[in-house]
């Protein structure tokens, strides 16, 4: 890990850093601010947090060298598959959007004001959906009184969200509603303005897909999201431009199966093999994240549907080991 360098950092060559000498956005970024991760913690995969959205278009020529990296372009047809293997393999279907509200900096750059601001907002328009729903303010000590899983709250982030800004004002502007009928649970003020999710234990992924999907459907038509023609949805990560969607599933790997055996067998599926927790977590009872390794594209459904049949298949090659 030595000689190791995060992406963004390693895409800075001295041609990039001439041709945007000077250059800054309305907000305050430059190449070398939205790298600052990268420039402290070598050990990172990205190291890239933008505070401007609009500094994805000042910026082009950088990020087309990130995305051709990170987004390469992948064919979302997929072959019909049995989506019935999942219901004895897995109790936690998950589907995760990313998005960020038009007229404010993304969390990086946000100030205390803003963060309010964004919040007193979220909360008039979550107030005027008619939807049942329960809000957590306290996110250092949610009361938690629905027993919900702990993964629906989150915490102050790690040293990497130091570096980058994101752990701001902690916790002020931060917040959790969870909407029980939907079982659907918004973030606001964590990466992104908003991290919207659905979990379900029963059922299956399309249910999951499209509660998460109309939920966003009526924010967006209430806020207006951060959005690009050529993009799609911007986000803080460049990871998550696009569809800004994460699809996943809990998976305990069977005896004698190894993390290395199902990595190597997920990565032509375009998928990732993640701790329980996540990015950055240890497997707990050999139990694995398996969700899909890019994000962006310009149809969500289809792609979501290439996922889902992915992760299909890589249990089916799994389980025959």
């Amino acid at each position: 890990m030595k000689d190791h360098k995060p992406l963004g950092i390693k895409l800075l060559t001295s041609e990039m850093l001439k041709k945007y000498e000077g250059v800054q956005s309305a907000l305050g970024d430059t190449l070398q601010s939205i790298n600052k991760e990268g420039f402290k913690h070598s050990r990172g995969h990205l190291g890239i947090n933008v505070g401007d959205p609009q500094s994805y278009g000042l910026f082009k020529e950088y990020f087309d060298e990130v995305l051709k990296e990170i987004h390469p372009n992948i064919d979302c047809s997929y072959k019909p598959f049995d989506g019935s293997i999942l219901q004895d393999k897995t109790n936690s279907y998950r589907v995760r959007l990313a998005r960020n509200v038009k007229g404010f900096p993304l969390p990086p750059a946000m100030t205390s004001t803003d963060r309010l601001k964004l919040l007193e907002k979220v909360e008039t328009v979550v107030q005027s959906l008619g939807e049942k729903y329960i809000q957590y303010k306290d996110l250092d000590h949610p009361s938690n009184e629905e027993n919900l899983p702990s993964w629906y709250f989150f915490s102050k982030g790690d040293e990497y969200y130091d570096t980058s800004g994101l752990n701001n004002d902690w916790p002020v502007g931060r917040s959790v509603f969870y909407f029980s009928e939907m079982h659907c649970v918004l973030w606001v003020g964590e990466e992104d303005h908003l991290r919207v999710f659905c979990h379900q234990q029963e059922g299956d992924f399309l249910t999951t897909f499209t509660n998460a999907s109309n939920l966003a459907s009526q924010l967006e038509q209430a806020l207006g999201f951060c959005k690009s023609d050529d993009l799609g949805y911007l986000t803080t990560c460049p990871t998550n431009l696009g569809t800004g969607m994460r699809i996943s599933i809990h998976y305990k790997l069977p005896h004698g199966v190894s993390i290395e055996k199902i990595q190597e067998l997920a990565k032509p599926l375009s998928l990732s093999i993640r701790g329980t927790n996540g990015e950055r977590s240890e497997s707990i009872g050999g139990i694995v994240d398996i969700s899909n390794t890019y994000r962006h594209s310009k149809a969500p459904e289809e792609f979501f549907h290439y996922t889902w049949s992915s992760i299909c298949n890589l249990i089916q090659d799994v389980e025959v080991l």
